[in-house]
């Protein structure tokens, strides 16, 4: 059964999810600071997971057209291609943190959780980008 991994890039943190198309769904796992060493900890993840690709969310404006943080994403992914040999995906993630935001509305309404953590919406919005890809 092939994994991958999805990546909600942002200047501070990265969410991260993992997913297979086997159920065609994806689960948190965790976030990452976007610092010197994020690069060692995705080989780290890379090693436990081994993934038959990654998929990183390309932010863009509602009416699709690049922004600052889309160039960042992608030399984020180019990095990805480069060190780890692996196949990079690009995903339109323009409603990904909406919906996840969304999420835990609903699940601070039904009990489920408590407060909103910036860091948890991270790799919820990693979650959406990762599902959007296994839908595809």
């Amino acid at each position: 059964m092939s994994c991958y991994l999805g990546f909600d890039y942002g200047r501070k943190r990265v969410g991260v999810a993992v997913g297979q198309r086997v159920t065609m769904s994806a689960s948190p796992l965790l976030v990452l600071r976007n610092d010197q060493t994020l690069l060692e900890r995705i080989a780290q993840l890379l090693k436990t997971w081994q993934p038959s690709a990654l998929i990183v969310g390309l932010p863009l404006t509602e009416d699709g057209a690049e922004q600052p943080i889309s160039a960042h994403a992608r030399r984020f992914a180019q990095a990805l291609k480069t060190r780890f040999k692996l196949e990079v995906e690009l995903v339109d993630e323009r409603f990904s943190s909406r919906a996840a935001d969304s999420d835990f509305r609903e699940a601070r309404a039904s009990g489920l959780a408590r407060k909103k953590h910036a860091g948890e919406l991270d790799a919820h919005a990693a979650v959406k980008i990762l599902e959007q890809f296994l839908h595809a």
